[in-house]
Formats: C-alpha cells, sequence, structure tokens
C-alpha cells in the first residue's frame, strides 16, 4: 500500500511525514483528554442535578467551580488540539513540497542526462504532463496518505489501551472492527489499479493528441481537416471521460463501503455502552466516553481509505516517472549534470575534426512502455525484443520467451559512411530530400543516438563523450532555429552567459543586425513567444550570432539559409565562410552555389555517399552533383535572383527529379 521507491526517492520528507503524524497523534491525545473531561462534568451534572450549579437560585458554588474548570480545561485542550492539526497539516505541505521539487529535479535532470536525444525516448506531451500534472500528484500523496497511514496505524492502538482502563470489552470489539476497513481497500485495490492506469493512459493519449493538434492547428485550417480532427478530439475526450466516470464510480462505491463499516462501527460501540451501563459495568461518566470515542477509532481508517484512491493515482504517476527516470539507466538530477560537466571521458577542443567509419543509422521506435501502460500501477506491458535469428521474445520479470512473430527491422537512414574532415576544414553535404543530410548532422550533434560503426568528434565517439563535453564542442544552427521569449539578451546569453555587452555588440555587428538597413536588433529587444515579431531573416541572423558567441570548434549549418530573404543568405554565407578559416564546419545546402568554396563536397543518395570531391571535380565527374548543378543553374537563370524562394522550392524538385534518374539509369545499367 506504499510505493518504497517513491518515499526512498524523496528521504528528506520522511521526518516531515512522521512529524505530520506525530502531531496528528498529540491532537488525538489531546481529543481524549477533552472528552473525558466532558463526560466526567456531564455525569456530574447529571449526579448532582441542575440545580446545584444554579448560583443565583441558591446552587452549589464548588459545583459551579468544577463546571467552570472543566469548560476552561475542555477549550485549552481543544485548542491545543487545533495547533497540532495545523502543524501537522504544515508538516504535510512541506513533505509535499520538498517531493514535488525533488521530483521535478530528477526529470528535468534525466532529459538534461539524455542530452539533445531526449525525444527519441521520451515524448514532449508525456514529459510535460508528467512534470506538471504528475508531480501534482504527490501533494496529496505525502501531504495526506503517508501521514494518514502512519496515523491510522497508531490511532486505534492508542484509543484500545486508554478503553482498556475502564471497558475492556468495548475496547476489544471496536478494534476488531478497525481491520475490515484495510480488507476493504485490498480488495478495491485489485480493480483500482486497472482503472487506474487506463485513466492515465487515456489521459496522456488524450494530451498528445490535444499538442499535436494545436502545433498542427494552421496545417489542418489550411487543409480543411480541422474538421475531421476535432471528431478525434472529440472521441478522445469521450474515452478520457468515460475512464474519469469509471475511476469516480470505483471511488465512490468504495467510500460508500467504508462509511458503512465506519458509522456501523460507532453505533456498535453507542450499543455496547448503553448495555454496559444498564448493567452496571461501567459508570454514566465512562459510558458517555465510550460512545465519544468509538467513532475516532474507524475514522482515521476511514479517512485513509479516502486517501487512498489518491495514492494510488500518485503512485501510478510516479511509476511513469520512474519509467523516465530508468531510461538507459543514466543518473537523473544534478549528480549527473556534475557528473557531464566533470567527466574523465570529454572532448579535446583543440583537436577538433570529425570523421565516421561504416556509421549506419535506423530510426528506432519509441518506447512504447511510456505511453501505453497496461500493466497494473501502469507498469506497461511487455516489451517485444527482436532477436538475431529474428523471433521476438517477451521480457517479463527477467524471463524471455520466444514467440512466433518478430517486429519488422526498421530501414536504415544511413548506411555504411565514410568521411573525414580534419581540424579547421570546410565540408559540404548535399543530396535529394530523404537522402539523409538532416539525420548526419543531428547524429554529429548528439540530437539522435544509437548509430552503428564509428562516429567521432574531436577525436572521440560521440556515443562515449559526456553530453555537456559535446555540446561545448558542436553547435548545429537548423532552418528552424528557436528563440525564447525575452530580449535579444537573454537569447544571446545562452551562448556564453559571461559575455559582455560589447561581446555581444559585435556578435550582432557579425550578424548584420546593428543597422537599421538589416533589419536592426538591440540588446533588450524584446522577442515575443515563437520569435513571432522577428521576420525569418532576422531570426536566422540572430541565431546566426548566438552560434558565433559559442565558440566551438565544430559548426554544422543544416539548411540554414533556407526560407530568408538574399540579403540575409548572403549575410550568413559570408559569417560561415569566415568561420571556416578557424573552425571545423559542415555546410548542409540544397543551394549548390553556398558549397562551392568547400574543401570537400558529400553527395548523400538514399543515405549512402554516392559521390565525393571539390566542387570542380564534382563537375568533372558528370555524375549526379554536375546533373544538379546544371539542372539549378538552369532554373536559376530562368526564374532570376529577386525570386529565391520560387526557386528554392523548384531547385529541391529538380535535385529529387535528377537523383531519381540516376537511380533508375542505374537499375537500367
Amino acid at each position: 500500500m506504499i510505493n518504497k521507491r517513491l518515499v526512498a526517492a524523496v528521504p528528506g520528507a520522511r521526518r516531515y511525514v512522521i512529524a505530520d503524524a506525530a502531531l496528528q497523534w498529540l491532537a488525538l491525545v489531546a481529543q481524549i483528554a477533552m472528552m473525558s473531561v466532558i463526560s466526567l462534568c456531564i455525569a456530574h451534572i447529571v449526579h448532582t442535578g441542575w440545580n446545584s450549579v444554579g448560583g443565583a437560585a441558591g446552587g452549589d458554588t464548588q459545583a459551579m467551580r468544577r463546571v467552570a474548570w472543566a469548560i476552561g480545561m475542555s477549550v485549552l485542550l481543544a485548542i491545543v488540539s487545533a495547533v497540532c492539526m495545523a502543524a501537522a497539516s504544515r508538516m504535510g505541505h512541506r513533505a509535499a513540497s520538498m517531493a514535488k521539487a525533488t521530483l521535478r529535479t530528477a526529470l528535468f535532470g534525466k532529459l538534461l542526462a539524455l542530452g539533445p536525444a531526449y525525444d527519441q525516448k521520451v515524448g514532449s506531451a508525456e514529459a510535460v504532463q508528467m512534470s506538471v500534472e504528475g508531480v501534482d500528484q504527490m501533494d496529496a500523496y505525502f501531504a495526506g496518505y503517508l501521514p494518514q497511514f502512519l496515523y491510522a496505524m497508531a490511532a486505534p492502538i492508542t484509543l484500545f489501551a486508554y478503553m482498556c482502563t475502564f471497558s475492556p470489552l468495548a475496547a476489544i470489539v471496536l478494534l476488531v472492527g478497525v481491520p475490515l476497513i484495510p480488507i476493504i481497500i485490498a480488495l478495491v485495490q485489485t480493480i483500482a489499479k486497472r482503472i487506474v492506469s487506463k485513466y492515465w493512459t487515456s489521459f496522456t493519449s488524450l494530451g498528445d493528441s490535444f499538442l499535436e493538434s494545436l502545433q498542427g492547428l494552421t496545417t489542418l485550417i489550411v487543409y480543411g481537416a480541422d474538421g475531421r480532427r476535432h471528431e478525434q478530439m472529440d472521441k478522445d475526450a469521450e474515452d478520457f471521460r468515460r475512464a474519469t466516470m469509471r475511476m469516480l464510480t470505483m471511488q465512490l462505491n468504495s467510500i460508500a463501503v467504508m462509511d458503512l463499516v465506519a458509522y456501523g462501527g460507532a453505533a456498535a460501540g453507542a450499543i455496547i455502552a448503553a448495555a454496559q451501563a444498564r448493567s452496571g459495568s461501567v459508570d454514566l461518566a465512562h459510558a458517555l466516553l465510550i460512545v465519544l470515542l468509538a467513532a475516532d477509532y474507524f475514522l482515521p481508517m476511514r479517512r485513509l481509505g479516502s486517501y487512498f484512491h489518491v495514492a494510488l493515482n500518485g503512485s501510478a504517476a510516479a511509476n511513469r516517472m520512474f519509467r523516465i527516470l530508468d531510461l538507459d539507466g543514466m543518473p537523473t538530477g544534478t549528480e549527473r549534470i556534475i557528473t557531464q560537466r566533470d567527466g574523465a571521458n570529454a572532448i579535446d577542443a583543440a583537436q577538433g575534426g570529425l570523421s565516421a567509419a561504416h556509421m549506419s543509422f535506423a530510426y528506432p521506435p519509441r518506447d512504447e512502455s511510456l505511453t501505453t501502460p497496461t500493466g497494473p500501477m501502469g507498469m506497461g506491458k511487455p516489451k517485444e525484443v527482436a532477436t538475431p535469428q529474428g523471433a521476438a521474445t517477451q521480457e517479463t520479470g527477467g524471463k524471455s520467451a520466444a514467440t512466433p512473430t518478430a517486429k519488422p527491422a526498421p530501414s536504415l537512414a544511413l548506411t555504411d559512411l565514410t568521411f573525414v574532415a580534419p581540424a579547421g576544414s570546410f565540408l559540404g553535404i548535399v543530396g535529394g530530400s530523404g537522402s539523409g543530410k538532416s539525420t548526419l548532422a543531428r547524429l554529429l550533434a548528439g540530437r539522435l543516438a544509437g548509430y552503428q560503426g564509428s562516429l567521432a568528434v574531436c577525436g572521440k565517439q560521440i556515443r562515449d563523450v559526456d553530453v555537456a563535453s559535446l555540446m561545448r564542442a558542436v553547435t548545429l544552427v537548423e532552418s528552424d532555429s528557436r528563440m525564447i521569449p525575452g530580449t535579444v539578451r537573454d537569447n544571446l546569453a545562452m551562448a556564453r552567459p559571461d559575455a559582455t555587452d560589447a561581446e555581444l555588440a559585435a556578435a550582432l555587428h557579425e550578424a548584420r543586425l546593428d543597422t537599421a538597413s538589416d533589419g536592426r536588433l538591440g540588446l533588450d529587444t524584446v522577442i515575443e513567444s515563437g520569435a513571432a515579431n522577428l521576420s525569418g531573416g532576422q531570426r536566422q541572423r540572430l541565431a546566426l550570432a548566438r552560434a558565433l558567441l559559442h565558440r566551438s570548434p565544430v559548426y554544422i549549418f543544416d539548411e540554414a539559409t533556407s526560407n530568408v530573404d538574399p540579403a540575409s543568405e548572403r549575410i550568413i554565407m559570408q559569417a560561415i565562410r569566415r568561420l571556416a578559416g578557424t573552425h571545423t564546419v559542415i555546410l548542409i545546402s540544397h543551394r549548390l552555389i553556398n558549397v562551392t568554396g568547400c574543401d570537400t563536397i558529400l553527395v548523400l543518395d538514399h543515405g549512402r555517399i554516392a559521390e565525393r570531391g571539390t566542387h570542380a571535380g564534382l563537375l568533372a565527374q558528370g555524375g549526379e552533383y554536375a546533373r544538379m548543378w546544371h539542372a539549378q543553374q538552369e532554373l536559376e537563370a530562368f526564374a532570376g535572383e529577386t525570386a529565391t524562394e520560387a526557386v528554392d522550392e523548384a531547385v529541391n524538385t529538380a535535385v529529387n527529379d535528377a537523383a531519381a534518374k540516376t537511380n533508375a539509369g542505374r537499375t537500367q545499367r
């Protein structure tokens, strides 16, 4: 009934949980004392008569003092109980706050530890949901369920020990009835695990669908597909509603049964008290005390039953978090980040250079256990793993069982790539759409993982180097560089937090963003969400300025000049050519004119290196590069320099057509 791993993950919260339970116990002791005083006072009044406390009517002054003392003591004990409960609530909130902060830090640390390739393992929607909604479930778990669990164990024992001093029979009968509630909880648990697991599956599925629909809303509207997507969203929402209703129905039914036991037990206590008072086994004061304390036997367990459903939800969310934290068996949190920064296997930036030897890569399927948990408490279904013989095995409890079917092997995106780019070299990569250019760039930048063969940066295998070290060594500038909301200074400082304003201004000057004619941006210029207030050219040149500040030995520009105006393209290419003199630069571009100055050009075709050489050498070969070059030159001559965007689209088509013709010619040969 307690998720031991979850409790162990937040060791600092234990003292607050124990303090919460202890304060609740002290409040119970104060309530017992208050009820004892009240029972004695009522019994005294009944025995002596109301006239004895009438005061003005000649009542007994001593009796009045006793009643006043009882009232004053009861008020004092009530205040003590209230203070203890308030302090207990504060301890619970501290435990919950610590748990949420610890788990959020661990999740964020895990994503950092996974590096830029984290999205191969965890979807963005999954990470957001677990970091927000999932972590919020820990509030009720640590502030409510855990303290109540300890208190519910101690309260009946305390009441039993006290009640045995004046009515052993009532104490035993009431204590025997208390375990009925945990038994009900255990019976409900077998059903609740499955229902809660389905609830979380439906919840994450709806979150993924909503995020994808929101990100692609413009595309859906343009193609008139928003209506169909709306219907799908309605279906997902209805599935989530049904899962929620099933969970609420289960909770309400179990609570009703627990209420029946709790209030039935309190009624049984009243019956026992009346019977013993009538037989003379106990006096009136103790009979009243049995009636008042009978409910306290069952209420802690009853409250625990209510928290139990919240605990199931929190435990299921925690198991999903742990599945993320267990990815690749990597340490989590700040410990991992420190290990990355101080690791022995760091990159020596002075070496520079890139190399690949018989390197291949295929996009792996995402781990389905993160998004489709079907086992108890969201533990997920067994995963099929392809064996070398092609059979599939199911991993269940450390055992493997062969099955007659196997998942098809994913197709290779890159196949047997071998090349060397020495330190300070200028390497160009070209090819048709889908030839693997961007895949290679993301592999070199560490944003994809799982390649076969050798792929090294600055003399170190990318799979072995520390992630933080790789980030310092390689800078990737893509066509859709992301800007964070804030100011230009904030975005530039990401590359060098210690940079002075003069250095930041120099980077803006290098990207020609400090003149009005080129779309001036100041350091304090505000950047809106999604850089909506910047043009495409400004955004790319700001990304260039940020990259220049990074001062890494290796730079990769993946279509960094696409979707920008001709002036911005010239500025970006000038900066790239200046970098190539002192840094290792890889330029990926569909416009072949941009790679003419490269030391070496690799022509990719369906994930393979079809040709390599200099611009002049490749033209002389008369192969695929030459065909693409002549096709592009004809189109640019026809369209003119003022229609760059239209040319880009046509060039892509021509490049792909040329590649297809080449492949067809090879097939015929």
